[in-house]
């Protein structure tokens, strides 16, 4: 049977599958409303949802966006009055205009620290990639489509426990971080081993393919969230969470109903394997313990905690740099973190289809470097809606790349046929870089209500990343020569 499968519907499981778990990048949108204080809430949720009169609480609307543009506009001592201003209206005017129930409040106002917010997101990296190391080998072993089936059901699992719970900090991280976390985790590793292996001939584009999907559903979430479904302002966060679990049930249970894996020894028609050459695909298929016990593949690790911890750290941040630091409206910082989002899955694409030509390394090499260039401007880029878009399409485009470029340089350093367990273990430093930085950019935030010096350290990670980029080399499989000299210089 699988002989005559087609492996297009391999790609057709992968986007059902991966935008439901790239959700987890949409967590954005939610950090905002998580640490928003009653009154902010009252601002942004519909008054339907609130249940209080829709004229006053219009005029009130009206008012504050209002004051929050005063912000945007105003420079030096006159935006330091722009935002006293506004917080007197927060504090004072709102809640002795409108007057919302008690009971309302105990379940839809979290109150959470910037800390405590990221604390939830950094957690479900973190574990995501931690199972990745779990679930890479499982898959390997009994093929893609069971554990991807098990990955959904943890994930909408999750989202549902923490729509139940309400604003219990504990059960949110719980069901979000942890069992949201474990389910991305064991679902993620399958989509894109199983193309890798039916797409040799077009390795680095496909997995592009296979991985836009997961930048691409944060688009199609935050959208949901925000301008479009609109769930966030008629629901509230619990609500949108419980709708965002039955979509996770149903579009994953069908695409892992699509995933398989081709049969041993199979190629495609008329496309015959390249010869091994330092740019080429290795012979020799590396264990997890092979491949963990070479520098090349923890000099790749360091690379990718930094690489992919800065990029979570702006998608994570970017809503909240925008409405808080940069004065911006919810829906103009929405609308960024939605291009970010956009952005990521055509990166995946792009940067997977150059490093066809150019070779995934060298391909790594422009990516971090551009990457670090915008996060040293990025900081000055948050109180204009075209700068903060154009920096979310930036910094969205070069970390898409990352999620393409370092399975596929996985997969070239140390074969395909344990591709699962070695990328599982590999990406656990981009988990690791998920949980750090994060972190440091809410505690800093916390610290100083300014994401500077979350920004600045940032840029010099992905330049750290560039040199690692520079200077790793495929590994040499156990038993052959060492390269002659010089040979190193042009290896990919």
């Amino acid at each position: 049977m699988a002989m005559n499968y087609s492996r297009w519907l391999v790609v057709l499981g992968a986007l059902l599958v991966q935008p439901c778990l790239g959700a987890l990048y949409a967590w954005g949108v939610f950090s905002t409303p998580l640490q928003a204080s009653r009154s902010e809430l009252t601002m942004t949720l519909s008054a339907k949802l609130l249940g209080v009169d829709r004229e006053e609480h219009a005029k009130l609307v009206a008012e504050y966006t209002a004051l929050k543009v005063a912000v945007a506009k105003a420079k030096g001592t006159a935006r330091d009055a722009a935002k006293e201003e506004l917080k007197h209206f927060l504090d004072d005017v709102v809640p002795t205009r409108l007057t919302v129930p008690e009971e309302f409040w105990e379940y839809h106002h979290y109150g959470y620290s910037a800390t405590a917010a990221q604390s939830i997101y950094a957690t479900g990296i973190l574990v995501f990639s931690l199972m990745m190391t779990i679930a890479g080998h499982w898959q390997d072993q009994i093929g893609p489509r069971r554990v991807a089936m098990t990955g959904g059901l943890l994930v909408a699992g999750g989202y549902a426990v923490a729509a139940i719970a309400g604003p219990s900090f504990w059960y949110v991280w719980f069901g979000i971080g942890l069992l949201g976390g474990a389910g991305i985790g064991v679902a993620y590793v399958c989509p894109v081993a199983a193309c890798v292996k039916w797409f040799p001939d077009m390795r680095g584009l496909i997995t592009g393919v296979a991985v836009a999907g997961f930048g691409g559903g944060a688009f199609l979430f935050i959208n949901l969230a925000g301008k479009w479904g609109k769930l966030l302002t008629n629901e509230g966060i619990s609500g949108t969470w419980l709708a965002f679990a039955v979509i996770f049930a149903v579009s994953i249970t069908l695409g892992a109903s699509l995933l398989r894996n081709p049969p041993a020894g199979w190629r495609p028609a008329g496309w015959t394997a390249p010869e091994t050459s330092a740019t080429q695909t290795t012979r020799y298929e590396w264990t997890r313990a092979e491949a963990a016990g070479t520098k090349t593949f923890w000099m790749l690790w360091i690379a990718f905690f930094f690489a992919g911890g800065c990029g979570m750290m702006v998608i994570s941040s970017l809503k909240d740099f925008g409405t808080r630091e940069g004065g911006l409206s919810v829906a103009e910082a929405e609308g960024a973190l939605g291009l970010l989002a956009l952005f990521n899955a055509a990166g995946r694409i792009t940067w997977g289809w150059v490093s066809q030509w150019l070779s995934p390394r060298r391909t790594l090499v422009i990516v971090q470097l551009l990457q670090a260039a915008m996060l040293l401007m990025l900081i000055e880029m948050g109180s204009q809606v075209w700068t903060l878009e154009l920096a979310a399409c930036w910094v969205g485009f070069h970390f898409g790349g990352n999620m393409s470029l370092f399975p596929v340089l996985a997969a070239e350093y140390y074969g395909t046929k344990n591709l699962g367990a070695n990328y599982g273990l590999l990406i656990t430093g981009y988990g690791f870089g998920g949980l750090v930085v994060p972190l440091w950019a809410g505690r800093v935030w916390d610290w100083t209500q300014s994401y500077y010096w979350a920004f600045i350290p940032a840029s010099a990670g992905c330049m750290t990343a560039m040199v690692l980029m520079l200077l790793v080399r495929r590994p040499q499989p156990p038993g052959e020569n060492e390269p002659e000299p010089g040979a190193a210089a042009v290896a990919a």
